[in-house]
């Protein structure tokens, strides 16, 4: 790669990040060291997923590559991170100031790095070992990105002609990123989805440090991280450059910005958590069902408190940030007229004796029970056990609570899916449980570390 191609891959890279950095400084206005990690991974985080919108929709409107669009990317966003600059600096005497109120031992410190560092060194040598990824990685999500970063005439015929085991119905955040990636490298490198990957999977660990320095400090945050990083085959899945990593950093980040407003409070948190669940539908069909559980759970919890007015504005505030990546997954799907198994499996009569058999659903609830228990690692058990003596304020564990009851309900989403499978399940579960469960895990981890009181 040359040297004026390194510039353009790091322009690429650092873009989405300041942008997104911005997008989160404006919404939601903290300051204080506590919070600089969370900006930085929830700025990455929303970042990325602009990023990739901007592209697809460069793409879907006949652009081309590569003077238009980088012309058009970098002064568009210089623009948009001059302007939130300008607003930041008047807000910047109105943020509320957060610092923890409790240093981490030393030894905790030492022992959460040397779990993040065992973990990055897993994906590594995982990606060594397999530099393309896995099955999915080329059939599906790099396939669709070879599409979109070549850009010839006819590019979308891939979503009609493709075969189905490619999924052409999926959705393109994966492959819009790694394809733009691509462009802005000047090749179809092996390194873009490994920069991708790692990139997202650094991503997840600091929101989960994040979040949990700012709502909990930073003795909560150190714990968690060897809960994460010994989560069972979570570098492997980031390695093989699967959607199920960018799918957790979304639905991670979408209850993440639910639980701070649960303690601080505003819209801006709103708006980014229904920005980062609509990025979980324009990532995989499973983030549909996140988002639409998402505002199921909300508007329940809502009317158990009995503040109905107030739930619906919440609503609409989340609606408002999950406008631009839900609206381009329904444009997808709504344009795509590739069908989809699961889905066209409900209008089969046999479904109801399938929904009804009791062998399957003891089937499903092994695979879960199995699948879970390699979830609780020991790293993971020690975690919980020195959250022991932390104390949750009452709207922290509220917000627990709430991340495991939306963890819950997407887990029982995909055992109803299970059920109505017209696949052999016992193959459709050894292939897919395990990642649907990893998926799940980090938000299920921040829903425990911030619910457990146990003094």
């Amino acid at each position: 790669m040359t040297g004026a191609r390194f510039l353009l891959v790091l322009l690429a890279a650092l873009l989405p990040l300041v942008l997104g950095w911005q997008m989160v400084c404006l919404l939601f206005p903290l300051s204080g060291r506590a919070t600089r990690l969370l900006k930085c991974s929830l700025g990455g985080t929303i970042g990325l997923g602009l990023a990739s919108l901007s592209f697809w929709a460069w793409r879907s409107a006949g652009g081309s590559w590569p003077p238009p669009f980088l012309l058009a990317e970098t002064a568009l966003w210089i623009l948009a991170v001059l302007a939130s600059a300008m607003v930041l600096k008047k807000r910047h005497s109105q943020e509320t100031r957060i610092e923890p109120s409790r240093a981490a031992p030393r030894l905790l410190v030492w022992t959460s790095w040397m779990a993040l560092l065992g973990g990055v060194w897993l994906f590594v040598a995982r990606m060594a070992a397999e530099p393309h990824g896995r099955w999915d990685a080329w059939a599906m999500w790099n396939l669709k990105a070879r599409f979109l970063a070549r850009g010839e005439a006819g590019w979308d015929a891939l979503f009609a002609s493709s075969p189905g085991w490619s999924h052409p119905d999926y959705p393109l955040f994966l492959p819009a990123t790694v394809a733009r990636l691509w462009n802005y490298a000047g090749g179809e490198s092996w390194l873009g989805p490994a920069l991708t990957a790692g990139g997202m999977f650094l991503l997840l660990a600091g929101l989960l440090v994040g979040a949990l320095r700012v709502l909990k400090g930073p003795v909560a945050a150190a714990l968690a991280v060897p809960g994460l990083m010994g989560t069972w085959g979570l570098a492997d899945r980031a390695a093989w450059q699967y959607a199920d990593l960018p799918l957790a950093l979304f639905m991670t980040a979408s209850l993440a910005c639910l639980a701070l407003h649960h303690r601080f409070g505003g819209r801006g948190p709103l708006v980014l958590a229904g920005a980062a669940a609509g990025l979980a539908a324009w990532t995989k069909n499973e983030g549909l069902l996140f988002a639409a559980l998402l505002a199921f759970a909300w508007l329940a919890a809502g009317w158990f408190r009995k503040r109905p007015k107030e739930t619906a504005s919440e609503l609409l505030w989340m609606a408002a940030g999950a406008l631009l990546p839900l609206g381009a997954a329904a444009v997808l799907k709504i344009g795509v007229p590739a069908p989809n198994d699961l889905v066209a499996a409900w209008a089969d009569p046999a479904v109801w004796a399938r929904l009804a058999d009791p062998a399957r659903a003891g089937l499903i609830a092994r695979s879960f029970f199995l699948e879970g228990l390699k979830l609780v690692t020991p790293a993971a058990l020690l975690a919980a056990w020195g959250l022991g003596g932390l104390r949750t304020d009452p709207q922290t564990a509220r917000a627990g609570f709430f991340c495991l009851g939306v963890a819950g309900l997407c887990l029982a989403g995909y055992a109803v899916v299970y059920l109505a499978t017209p696949h052999d399940l016992a193959w459709h579960l050894s292939t897919s449980s395990s990642r649907l469960l990893t998926a799940l895990w980090p938000a299920g981890l921040l829903g425990l570390v911030l619910a457990v009181d146990m003094e």
